[in-house]
């Protein structure tokens, strides 16, 4: 019973394989459009670095704190975050060991700090150890996302298994058809 299943995928194998690439390929496809979706949904805020400003925060929850920049740039190597209460309460906040980053051409985005906003209000961001030229940081940002790390795992789960799914058929494909003109 299980070679004839064996027989019959290699029989059928050209248009099996067709079939199962036309729908790996959408799978690859809505796996990096949740992706991208997922980045654009968690922005919350992007600020300029300066050593203090205020934000507000609609919602209580877990908020990542990103920087943005140049590529392979060390400009926030030396820096320091905190993020207190309107009261001047301190913020509890943790470093991120899995940094998430993002990237395009010029610019990458990189996590640095998750923080716990106990309750919705208004907040201050203070950057400890600026560099007092202000040219120094241009193109630099710091981006407040909600972390979305095992929705992303997920993602490129998929994206990995669709693609190994993807290269099998056309593997298929080609060795049955290179099979089927070996024949004629």
């Amino acid at each position: 019973m299980n070679m004839s299943i064996l027989t019959l995928l290699y029989r059928n194998g050209l248009w099996i394989s067709a079939l199962v690439f036309a729908v790996a390929a959408a799978l690859l496809g809505y796996f990096i459009y949740n992706i991208i979706r997922l980045e654009r949904q968690s922005l919350m805020l992007t600020l300029p670095l300066l050593e203090r400003q205020k934000m507000a925060f609609g919602e209580a929850g877990p908020v990542m704190l990103c920087i943005k920049g140049p590529r392979f740039t060390t400009r926030f190597a030396k820096l320091t975050y905190e993020i207190r209460a309107a009261d001047g309460t301190r913020v509890e906040s943790r470093g991120i060991w899995l940094r998430p980053s993002s990237s395009g051409y010029s610019t990458a985005t990189v996590g640095i700090r998750k923080f716990d906003i106990p309750r919705p209000g208004d907040y201050f961001l203070e950057i400890h150890g600026l560099q007092s030229d202000r040219s120094y940081y241009d193109k630099c940002e710091v981006v407040l996302k909600r972390p979305h790390l095992i929705r992303s795992v997920g993602n490129v789960i998929g994206i990995v298994f669709s693609s190994i799914l993807m290269i099998g058929s056309m593997v298929l494909f080609l060795i049955r058809l290179l099979s089927k003109q070996e024949l004629s």
